[in-house]
């Protein structure tokens, strides 16, 4: 199958359309300033780890936990403060200390007031609605049903022996107090009462929440007048306060008390004032058994009590709780008398065993012979300061960095791609001198110390500086060349010389990068950065007299380090910039190129199946490009953006007229909102081809922006034709001294007939009416969807597609009339705000127009038509593209 059948099985196989349209995700990680500031810290702290952790004068030989090598041995007596081991015995002090615990009465004051409340409801409740005369003559519990209708007898029998048997178990004691005898059961409350009191319920049990019973609460209400039931509710509320005050603790396995089941809990309890002393605490079941059993008073019936004890059963909850404060204050008192650990080191006494992994203590034992090499050793600092500075001095040149980008290219410092790249690659660059920096620690380069001074001229310092030359610009390049150039140097033991050489490699680098457009020009640009350490490395070696041609050839030997580190960076660059530029999506000049290639897929579709689309685009990209030259934009992108702006036009190529050529035209078959709709639908389906084919974003923007929101006029025309025709044919009786409107152009469907065709048959027709809203035509129906240009490049295009089809309907070209054309197009499109979101100013928008009119007088030049043979030598006429001619 050919490349062209695998264009139309994918064009006709319905699937859904691509867009370019981005996530609200990307769009945050894009432009959001947390991740700039993120990106920011990592870049200070990986070039901190990478240019001085490990890098410094005295090295412990172990590691806390790490396996140590060789035995060590104190060389002096000396005793030290141990903190770890008193941080083990103050751990050991704080895990004896118990814990404090306050009570807390939040519960019992929120049940004491809805207590209260209800006390408060039923009396008022006896107030409004009083019990009737027999009620009132036999006052007295009832046992009714929930909708206050009275219990059948077997029912009530049952309810109460199952009182009799909750209360059996409170003991002799309880037993042998008198009960009151089970009253008479009253008539039932009447229906106002009972809505009362299933109201004064709810309210209660919403306090809470609670879960008390209607029966409850009624037995509460009739157990006597107001002054009675608060006595009542008092006694009780006595006993609650009195289990408060004890104390109440779950069922938890924090509360659990030691020993066998049963046993009494003992907690410290903090009292007013700070201080705390031990005190027993009851659990939850055992707070009930007890609250249960004191409720029994003289006089009072089974079924109130066991009514009053499931009421204040909501009002029981635990009121342990842990109080940090004073657990910690009791904790630092305790504390207050210990004094560090001292711990006595004789001389020759052994510290770590080799072969054994490295404990705290052990290693906090090393610190005092550190401190003792430091103290002898000359050192000024500590290490730690030390550490602030390193960190200081990679914040500044991190901030001098920012700041450069700030002043020079602020679109980058706006754009978080942008900046993490720049990241990515300087600690990428730094983490390969790092590595270089290693090899030097093993054994091999420690025996040969000649061999060990080629690795600084073997670190690929210049890789940072040619990937943002090449993919971003110059000037962020030459300040990334000089970062990695001083931290190198830091690296390699603060060498000014490195320093000096490498920045110097990587700006001739940088300079033949410019614009490069072949993979081998970056090879040859980074080779040529190597030869420039190659020549200061003799230079050197010459100044400090060491031996050229003498053994051991250190400096022949720097001299290859450096050219091969040359050729080897031209050769990642180039090998990792296709992965950089996906990754990034970022797009270089040298992919700019390769799409020039006519014999890409979607060139060489276009080139077969819209071959007036593809004649268009060539000239477009001709006139876009000597555009952008002249305006000192980017030629190469333009022209590239110009050969794939009308790409979805190979979708329905017939639709076009650059591509009927003697076939018909199916616009005249549609209504013009549809033919707008399929015009318009081009843009969506190149932006569709462009993400498939993996176009770079800069092409996707300009197959976007291209037409910006211009309108479709030839259809938008055509419709307000066709709108006042239909007007007129509803409404056939004018105004007077009014005219019918123009027949529509030649091919429209039309009931008036043209000069010439024959008159319709006589038919009478029945107008129908039309509202006005039926006539009017919606402008945006004809506009592009944009968005409008928002680059150079993208609005030279903008101009030039429209020049380029407007040209071609001059009869005449003269630098006249095509000055005229140029002139009136860019006005109208400025004039339609078309241009408000480009950066274009208007001097070099008079550029654009002296180049677009130069370019197409040298395109559009006249030929003299040769006369036939035997015809009469007469002055032949000029034709625009030499009609006869033949060269």
């Amino acid at each position: 199958m050919s490349i062209f059948a695998k264009f139309r099985g994918n064009l006709s196989a319905p699937r859904k359309r691509k867009t370019a349209r981005s996530s609200g995700v990307a769009d945050f990680f894009q432009s959001s300033r947390i991740v700039a500031a993120f990106i920011f810290f990592v870049t200070v702290v990986a070039i901190v780890g990478i240019s001085f952790v490990g890098i410094h004068a005295v090295n412990l030989p172990v590691l806390p936990n790490q396996i140590a090598s060789t035995r060590i041995v104190a060389s002096e007596s000396f005793s030290y403060q141990s903190a770890e081991k008193t941080r083990l015995a103050r751990e050991q002090i704080r895990n004896r200390v118990p814990r404090v615990y306050r009570l807390d009465y939040g519960e019992l004051r929120r049940f004491e007031s809805a207590i209260q409340t209800l006390l408060r409801d039923l009396e008022k409740l006896d107030i409004e609605h009083p019990r009737s005369a027999a009620q009132a003559a036999a006052p007295g519990d009832e046992a009714e049903d929930a909708d206050g209708t009275a219990a059948p007898a077997g029912k009530q029998a049952d309810a109460e022996s199952s009182s009799d048997s909750a209360t059996a178990d409170t003991g002799a004691a309880a037993s042998a107090v008198p009960v009151k005898p089970t009253r008479p059961r009253p008539p039932p409350d009447s229906p106002e009462r009972r809505a009362a009191l299933a109201a004064i319920l709810d309210a209660f049990n919403a306090r809470g929440p609670y879960h008390a019973g209607i029966n409850d609460i009624r037995t509460l209400l009739n157990y006597g007048d107001a002054a009675a039931r608060r006595a009542l509710v008092e006694s009780a509320l006595v006993v609650l306060r009195g289990l408060y005050q004890e104390g109440i603790h779950d069922e938890s396995p924090l509360f659990a008390s030691p020993g066998a089941p049963g046993k009494v809990a003992v907690f410290r309890i903090s009292r007013p004032g700070g201080a705390s002393e031990q005190h027993t605490v009851q659990s939850l079941e055992a707070a009930e058994r007890f609250l249960r059993i004191n409720l029994e008073t003289p006089g009072t019936d089974s079924r109130t009590l066991l009514a009053l004890f499931r009421i204040f059963h909501n009002g029981l909850n635990p009121n342990l709780v842990f109080d940090t404060d004073s657990s910690d204050h009791l904790q630092e008192e305790t504390l207050k008398n210990l004094q560090p650990v001292t711990v006595q080191v004789e001389r020759g006494q052994t510290i770590v065993e080799p072969g054994i992994r490295v404990t705290p203590e052990q290693y906090e034992m090393l610190e005092p012979p550190r401190r003792y090499l430091y103290e002898h050793g000359g050192a000024d600092t500590m290490e730690a300061l030390e550490f602030f500075r390193r960190v200081l001095f990679v914040l500044a040149m991190v901030i001098a960095c920012v700041v450069y980008i700030r002043i020079e290219d602020r679109e980058t410092l706006q754009n978080n791609g942008r900046l993490a790249l720049l990241a990515l690659v300087v600690i990428a660059n730094l983490g390969l001198i790092r590595f270089t920096y290693w090899l030097s620690e093993l054994p091999y380069f420690i025996q040969n110390s000649s061999i060990a001074s080629l690795l600084p001229y073997v670190a690929p310092t210049a890789i940072a500086a040619l990937l943002v030359a090449i993919l971003i610009d110059t000037g962020s390049a030459i300040f990334m060349a000089l970062l990695v150039s001083i931290f190198t140097s830091v690296i390699f033991g603060n060498r000014l010389d490195l320093l000096v050489v490498t920045f110097l490699a990587s700006m001739v680098g940088i300079f033949f990068c410019q614009q490069v457009r072949r993979r081998g020009s970056v090879v040859r640009a980074a080779t040529l950065g190597g030869l420039t350490v190659a020549v200061f490395a003799l230079l050197l070696g010459i100044i400090d007299q060491q031996p050229i041609l003498r053994a051991p050839f250190t400096v022949p030997g720097q001299m290859l380090a450096g050219l091969c580190n040359g050729l080897l960076t031209g050769i990642i660059v180039a090998g990792i910039l296709p992965v950089i530029e996906g990754l990034f999506k970022r797009t270089t000049d040298i992919t700019l190129l390769e799409l020039t290639d006519f014999n890409h897929p979607l060139l060489r579709f276009m080139q077969m199946e819209a071959p007036g689309t593809y004649h268009h685009s060539l000239v477009v990209a001709q006139l876009s490009e000597n555009a952008a030259a002249a305006i000192g934009a980017n030629p190469l992108l333009a022209r590239v953006c110009a050969l794939f702006h009308d790409i979805g036009k190979t979708s329905k190529p017939e639709y076009f007229t650059e591509n009927q050529r003697d076939r018909a035209n199916p616009h005249d078959e549609s209504n013009p909102s549809l033919s707008a709709l399929i015009i318009k639908a081009h843009v969506k389906d190149g932006v569709d081809l462009a993400l498939k084919h993996k176009l770079p974003r800069a092409v996707i923007d300009v197959i976007q922006q291209h037409h910006g929101t211009t309108l479709i006029r030839f259809f938008l025309q055509r419709a307000l034709n066709q709108t006042r025709l239909q007007s007129a044919t509803s409404f056939p009786i004018a105004a007077p001294g009014a005219t019918l409107p123009p027949a529509p152009p030649t091919g429209s469907k039309s009931p008036i007939p043209t000069s010439g065709s024959k008159p319709p048959i006589p038919v009478t027709p029945t107008p129908t009416p039309l509202r006005p809203e039926h006539l009017k035509v919606i402008e945006t129906t004809y506009r592009y969807d944009g968005p409008r240009p928002r680059f150079k490049e993208s609005a030279i295009i903008h101009l030039a597609d429209s020049v380029e089809a407007a040209s071609r309907s001059l009869r005449r070209v003269t630098p006249q009339h095509l000055g005229e054309l140029i002139g009136h197009l860019f006005e109208e499109r400025l004039q339609d705000g078309q241009l408000d979101e480009c950066p274009l100013t208007l001097a070099e928008l008079a550029k654009i127009k002296d180049s677009f009119a130069r370019t197409l007088l040298n395109m559009l030049h006249s030929r003299v038509a040769y006369p036939p043979a035997d015809a009469e030598q007469k002055p032949a006429p000029e034709t625009r593209e030499g009609g006869a001619s033949k060269d």
